[in-house]
């Protein structure tokens, strides 16, 4: 995974060449080797993206996102476990599909648009 743009401009300050990152029409010195550890990580939310997601997500969080706030959904994979229903129902695997996505073998027949003896539902 790249953590930083693939280019950023290098500039020579005296005798020393540096990175420059811009952000939001800053200019930011950085080192790619000094990033945040999850210990420094300025809150409680950053310190669990890092532990989840990894150091270098929020590092990237805290580089090209600053002062949003960003709310993840319980369901949020909801449509994408419907579709993996959709496409990977064989006919006769309600309940196993069911098991495996966390939903009730009544909602996988609401995904489906099925009846409980497997016939299509007319569209209202």
């Amino acid at each position: 995974m790249n953590l930083f743009p693939p280019n950023p401009y290098l500039i020579i300050v005296g005798d020393v060449l540096s990175d420059i990152l811009f952000v939001e029409g800053y200019m930011l010195p950085f080192d790619r080797n000094a990033m945040l550890t999850i210990d420094e990580m300025p809150n409680e939310d950053l310190r669990l993206v890092a532990r989840k997601c990894g150091v270098e997500v929020a590092n990237q969080l805290i580089i090209h996102l600053q002062g949003v706030s960003i709310h993840v959904p319980r369901r949020a994979l909801k449509k994408a476990t419907e579709k993996y229903i959709r496409e990977n129902y064989d006919g006769h695997n309600v309940k196993e599909l069911a098991l495996a996505c966390g939903f009730s073998v009544r909602h996988v027949y609401g995904v489906l648009n099925l009846g409980k003896n497997g016939d299509r539902k007319p569209n209202k």
